[in-house]
């Protein structure tokens, strides 16, 4: 046993896994706490857009959402749904 922990001690190798593993956790950490911090900030981006277009003919609503889902699929969703409408890629295409 004494001898296993020699060789532990010794093996260097060891050491970097370990380092490796600590800053991976480290990028791990701080990659949760941006999303959890950006996450926020969409949410009230998709809410503030929304409101905004209160009032604008739903015609006009409807092909802004396609483009918002074009640049992403998930913020045009977000607006949608706050705007009320079901699906706005499908309806607003035909």
């Amino acid at each position: 046993m004494k001898q296993l922990i020699k060789n532990l001690l010794r093996n260097k190798k060891g050491a970097a896994l370990v380092e490796y593993g600590l800053l991976v956790a480290g990028v791990a950490l701080v990659t949760a706490a941006a999303v959890s911090i950006f996450s926020h900030k969409t949410n009230d981006l998709m809410a503030t857009t929304a409101g905004a277009m209160q009032g604008v003919p739903e015609d006009i609503v409807r092909r802004q959402i396609v483009h918002f889902h074009r640049a992403d699929p998930a913020y045009g969703a977000g607006v949608a749904r706050r705007m009320g409408i079901a699906d706005p890629v499908v309806t607003a295409a035909e």
